[in-house]
């Protein structure tokens, strides 16, 4: 298997509908995190011969990401009007171009958590993205394979 790059990949956004979705990339981003984890629940038992025993519970996800600040990246714009106004925007978070057989991806729609702003004394001004999945009608979120 080959090695992937970070560098090559993408990170979007759908301006269309969950149906119907128009991805678009985010070209402006930095470290793109994905973190999926579980809850847990004890099941110890004296049957257990001294060890402790769990099962996972409900599932986390957490997006996390930097943008350079650029008044003019209608991306990030977007990302922070998302967050001021609460909106729920869709993502994907991709290995590849998103249309390409054989890329993975995970697909949610999140509200924007997180949209803080970094001014360091010797480096450029950045927005810090924090993206978690919520509840809506379309369902959970999922983990997608291009076939």
């Amino acid at each position: 298997m080959a090695t992937i790059l970070g560098m090559n990949a993408n990170l979007y956004y759908n301006t269309g509908t969950y149906g119907s979705p128009t991805w678009t990339l985010i070209t402006n981003v930095r470290d793109v995190n994905l973190s999926l984890d579980s809850e847990e629940a004890d099941v110890t038992t004296r049957a257990n011969s001294g060890w402790k025993a769990s099962v996972v519970t409900l599932r986390t996800a957490q997006i996390t990401f930097q943008a350079i600040y650029d008044k003019a990246d209608t991306a990030s714009q977007a990302l922070f009007d998302a967050y001021l106004t609460g909106a729920i925007k869709e993502f994907a978070v991709a290995d590849a171009a998103i249309a390409t057989t054989g890329t993975e991806y995970f697909r949610a729609e999140c509200y924007v958590k997180g949209a803080s702003v970094s001014q360091p004394l010797t480096d450029a001004i950045k927005h810090d993205f924090t993206l978690v999945p919520t509840s809506t009608s379309n369902g959970s979120p999922q983990w997608v394979t291009v076939s």
